[in-house]
């Protein structure tokens, strides 16, 4: 989980994307419905809150300070 504090500490980075999708042909063949988008604020993030991902929901991860 430190990987996501550790990428947004990056001055050059101001958010970061997860997306949870099961593939079933090779990557560059896979063709998927993206949901919605979920903007998180990082403090939000927990092991527990990651082991609630939804399938084909884009979540990006925010610096606290933009909500």
């Amino acid at each position: 989980m430190d990987f996501l504090y550790i990428l947004l500490k990056n001055n050059k980075v101001s958010r970061r994307g997860l997306i949870k999708n099961w593939y079933d042909i090779e990557l560059e063949a896979e063709k998927f419905n993206l949901a919605r988008i979920e903007k998180i604020a990082i403090d939000r993030v927990s092991p527990e809150f990651l082991l609630t991902l939804e399938e084909d929901v884009l979540y990006q991860f925010l610096p606290s300070y933009d909500f």
